[in-house]
């Protein structure tokens, strides 16, 4: 099995704004990721309890990734039960968030590096 380790895209002006940080001894924009997150049937027994356990996993995040800045979370139906976006110019530390989801939040996850379609675009 082979393991590597994907360096965040640099963007510019997006949706979630800007934000310049250093990566490497350079100036960089903070990348924006996608946390797609499906609940394990396990992970409650009454959906009245999931409340509880997105604040614990929240307050995990919040305390253990202070590098990942949270933008917005929307609840999907599809392959998907939670998608999560989030900024930072430390994959590390969303590489640790998205397990924590999967720790604490009892789900299988999948990240992915967005960048705006402008920024997109000029790159081609």
């Amino acid at each position: 099995m082979v393991f590597y380790r994907a360096i965040p895209l640099k963007h510019t002006f997006g949706p979630l704004g800007y934000n310049k940080k250093l990566l490497f001894g350079k100036e960089m924009d903070m990348a924006t990721y996608i946390i797609l997150s499906k609940l394990s049937a396990e992970a409650f027994d009454d959906p009245k309890e999931f409340p509880r356990i997105a604040r614990t996993v929240s307050a995990k995040i919040k305390s253990e990734c202070p590098k990942v800045k949270w933008r917005q979370s929307y609840a999907v139906t599809g392959r998907f039960d939670v998608i999560d976006i989030v900024e930072s110019n430390d994959l590390a530390s969303v590489e640790r968030a998205a397990m924590i989801i999967r720790a604490y939040g009892r789900a299988g996850t999948e990240t992915l590096v967005a960048t705006p379609w402008a920024d997109f675009l000029k790159s081609l």
